[in-house]
């Protein structure tokens, strides 16, 4: 029998999508655990967080998102998710640096409370708005000016729009009304030919933007 990957992941988490994405553009077979993740993590886990995905047949432990997401895009040779140049390296590792550090912080605080994952705050919420517009108005800027439809390769999707997509994902989906997208005309364009793609709808299904 074939070794699986195992991805331990409370059911619906953001960070657990780059990974299960990156895997279906490269065929990569994950099996997602959401059962007693909690126990588990805190057994196989370093910081007791999860993601965290087993490896076969060794059983080599990855814990946090992007790091799991890096090694899951980088398992065949042939892929190009993680660029073919150094510059496009860099590039990659760059856009996931800022989304762990800019934009996450925003985006959970606009959605934990739709889930029930937070108390609702309207002083924080208006803040995480204004942060988070902050954050679309400089894509809006920095896609207006690319001569292609991805964050770094002009043609071919890249794990930096993977990742960013799925932490603009549940904001977009939950708190997002039309009126506030209305200024992020290209960030839109981008973020729906994404999720449009077989690939991200195998994993999160078809996405429709949030009407209040």
């Amino acid at each position: 029998m074939a070794h699986r990957y195992k991805l331990y992941s409370p059911p619906g988490s953001f960070r657990a999508l780059p990974p299960l994405i990156a895997a279906e553009y490269n065929g990569i077979d994950i099996e997602i655990v959401t059962e007693k993740v909690e126990e588990i993590i805190a057994k196989k886990s370093p910081t007791g967080k999860a993601p965290l995905l087993e490896c076969p047949p060794s059983g080599l432990v990855i814990f946090s998102s992007h790091a799991i997401a890096r090694y899951v895009a980088g398992l065949r040779t042939d892929s190009t998710l993680l660029g073919t140049t150094q510059k496009e390296r860099m590039a990659i590792d760059e856009w996931i640096d800022w989304t762990a550090c800019q934009v996450e912080l925003p985006a959970c605080v606009l959605f934990y409370p739709k889930l029930g994952y937070m108390s609702p705050n309207e002083a924080a919420t208006q803040q995480a708005r204004q942060d988070f517009g902050a954050i679309l108005q400089l894509l809006e800027t920095y896609l207006a000016k690319q001569p292609g439809r991805y964050l770094v390769h002009p043609q071919r999707l890249s794990l930096a729009d993977i990742v960013v997509v799925c932490t603009l994902l549940y904001p977009f989906q939950l708190a997002c009304d039309p009126d506030y997208l209305t200024p992020y005309r290209q960030v839109v364009r981008w973020f729906r030919q994404c999720v449009q793609q077989p690939e991200f709808v195998t994993v999160i299904g078809h996405v429709t933007l949030f009407q209040p």
